[in-house]
């Protein structure tokens, strides 16, 4: 898989998908944590272009997201009526 998304860096429960352009990262649990596995994601995914998304992120993800001018809102999906916090670059 591309932009170093191996599951020797990641746990079982990580997901990751893309619907267009959007790359959504989800449960995020690195095998080494602090190896860097999320910033090779991270700048994979950027250099390719993408829009990352991340929902609910664990709090050292959220660490990560914050270094990089990111932050939660809010967003409400009209196919489930679910409303979930989504980081987003602020």
């Amino acid at each position: 898989m591309p932009w170093d998304f191996t599951w020797d860096r990641w746990s079982p429960g990580t997901y990751i998908w893309k619907n267009g352009n959007i790359v959504v990262l989800s449960s995020l649990i690195a095998a080494n944590p602090g190896n860097g596995s999320l910033r090779l994601l991270w700048d994979g995914l950027t250099e390719a272009g993408y829009e990352i998304q991340v929902p609910t992120p664990f709090p050292v993800v959220c660490g990560f997201l914050e270094r990089r001018g990111w932050g939660p809102t809010v967003f409400h999906d009209p196919q489930t009526d679910q409303v979930v916090e989504l980081w987003v670059k602020e």
